[in-house]
């Protein structure tokens, strides 16, 4: 199918969307009817679009889901990341005995990513913490895909954008600017968030942010990302998991902070996106065979 007659069928007042949507298409080879987006209210960093794609021949429809970079962040870099992991090394290292899988890769670029969606699927929200019949699977699937991966040595790994930064939220920030940040912006991160009746929890976080803020914490940002040793995802938490309602696999999303690191990252940001009775799960967990 022609290009031209691709940006036709989609018209979806987005120059850049109608773009990206029809050179995808024009990749899959596909002949089709019609187009349609819908925006979808996921995502932080980048506008993220739910797209409908009605086939001739009764063919059974495409369902994708596009992330595309906001024009307004400099963030192409993490979509390069993302596109390296989709293209060049998740598929390769994801087997069937992993207790989840992997979103099939559409089409992706500095600037988007599109992936099959996935019919059915129930989501979480972060701010509503991870529900407890969820936690321990969360869990073992981490393990398991640290496992899979560890001590591996692949030349995928070597790629500049993955080098350059250690994996994980603020991998850019170098070892000061997290110390200033932190120091600076505990307090007003405590006062917002949500502790509901539990006092001591709140108590609990300011005793210890107060020690933290007297550390080196440049020396411990040296301490955990020179332990490199598996690929992590570095932004682990219940909003990138998709559960499908048919009982399959489900499926682990966002991969733009991946890398090879520590797999303590991705413990702790997960127990720090985590809020329901936190702390006596952690106590078993430090204690456990799984790390």
């Amino acid at each position: 199918m022609k290009r031209e007659d691709v940006c036709q069928c989609i018209r979806s007042g987005d120059e850049r969307l109608d773009r990206v949507i029809g050179d995808a298409i024009g990749k899959s080879e596909v002949e089709i009817v019609k187009v349609a987006t819908r925006r979808v209210e996921r995502g932080v960093l980048s506008a993220v679009f739910k797209v409908d794609i009605t086939l001739q021949d009764d063919s059974a429809p495409l369902r994708w889901i596009l992330k595309i970079c906001r024009d307004d962040l400099d963030i192409r870099w993490m979509f390069r990341k993302e596109k390296i992991f989709y293209t060049a090394f998740g598929p390769n290292v994801a087997p069937e005995e992993l207790p989840f899988r992997l979103a099939k890769s559409i089409s992706s670029s500095e600037e988007h990513i599109i992936l099959d969606f996935v019919d059915n699927a129930i989501c979480h929200d972060l701010l509503g913490g991870c529900p407890e019949n969820k936690v321990s699977f969360l869990i073992h699937a981490m393990a398991c895909w640290h496992a899979q991966c560890w001590g591996l040595d692949s030349p995928v790994l070597k790629e500049d954008d993955l080098e350059n930064s250690p994996p994980g939220i603020g991998q850019r920030l170098l070892p000061m600017q997290k110390e200033y940040l932190f120091a600076s912006k505990w307090r007003d991160v405590v006062d917002q968030m949500i502790f509901g009746i539990d006092v001591s929890l709140k108590e609990f976080a300011t005793q210890l942010c107060c020690k933290m803020e007297n550390l080196k914490l440049r020396q411990i940002h040296h301490i955990v990302h020179n332990r490199k040793v598996t690929v992590i995802h570095g932004d682990y938490h219940i909003e990138n998991w998709l559960f499908p309602s048919d009982g399959s696999k489900p499926v682990l999303v966002d991969w733009t902070a991946w890398g090879y690191g520590n797999p303590m990252v991705d413990l702790a940001f997960f127990l720090c996106c985590w809020f329901k009775q936190r702390r006596d799960f952690e106590s078993s967990l430090l204690g456990s065979a799984i790390y």
